[in-house]
């Protein structure tokens, strides 16, 4: 049997300290949950969610 891989492939993530502007409020959290992010276990997901904490007067 050959080598197989057991790693997710490649994920973007918001970087920490990053700030998401919107146009409505949001929360509590944002995000979603991944699906095909392995080509060894096509039931794998991955979890992408943030918490959301309002800050106003932000001009970004």
């Amino acid at each position: 049997m050959g080598s197989v891989n057991p790693f997710k492939n490649l994920i973007l993530m918001i970087e920490e300290g990053a700030v998401l502007k919107t146009s409505e409020p949001v929360g509590p959290f944002i995000g979603r949950g991944l699906t095909k992010v392995s080509k060894v276990c096509p039931s794998a997901i991955h979890q992408g969610y943030s918490i959301v904490i309002p800050v106003e007067g932000f001009r970004g």
